[in-house]
């Protein structure tokens, strides 16, 4: 069982994070990396990463590890399970690595899928809305400043503040105000 140990430490961490944790994101400086701990809502980079030593620690929860440690903390693993789910998901040559799933390793791994699609496909409508109403506002100001606007133009000069905030709400990186800013624009007829 070593062997799957040895192995999978080999993977670099940063590799670990983008394939386990894709919405972390790291600024490097120097010898270290730093961003948003995935394990608590952290308002400031509280998460630092040491590429060189494949180390991690959350300042703010006072934990840390190596690539084993983070991937049985963010599936919710044991070590052996993490170390096996990561040579099967790179591919790694470990005994062991290839044994069925146990079911619970299949759900969690399962889940975690699921909710990186579901989110992927959050990410894509909020960044279509986006686009869609940013088009509108820019067309409504383009006729509104045109030479001859038509007289319809003002239902729609009246909603731009309503467009605005829409954007101001999507643009913005918190989850719940997006969500609230597209079931504003779907009730409000703007998509």
């Amino acid at each position: 069982m070593s062997d799957v140990f040895k192995t999978t430490k080999q993977i670099p961490i940063i590799d670990i994070i983008s394939h386990y944790l894709p919405d972390v994101r790291l600024r490097c400086a120097g010898q270290t990396c730093s961003g948003r701990c995935p394990f608590h809502d952290d308002k400031n980079p509280s998460f630092t990463v040491w590429p060189e030593s494949g180390r991690w620690k959350c300042w703010s929860c006072n934990i840390g590890g190596d690539n084993i440690a983070l991937v049985a903390k963010a599936l919710n693993l044991k070590p052996l399970e993490a170390a096996r789910t990561i040579a099967r998901d790179f591919n790694l040559p470990a005994p062991g690595a290839h044994r069925p799933m146990s079911p619970e390793v299949q759900r969690r791994s399962q889940e975690v899928a699921r909710e990186r699609a579901l989110k992927a496909a959050f990410e894509s409508k909020v960044r279509e809305l986006y686009l869609t109403l940013a088009m509108i506002y820019r067309c409504i100001n383009m006729v509104f400043n045109g030479p001859d606007p038509p007289p319809a133009v003002a239902y729609w000069v009246h909603r731009l503040p309503e467009i605005e905030f829409l954007l101001d709400e999507l643009i913005i990186r918190d989850e719940v105000r997006q969500v609230e800013a597209v079931r504003a624009a779907r009730n409000w007829g703007l998509c």
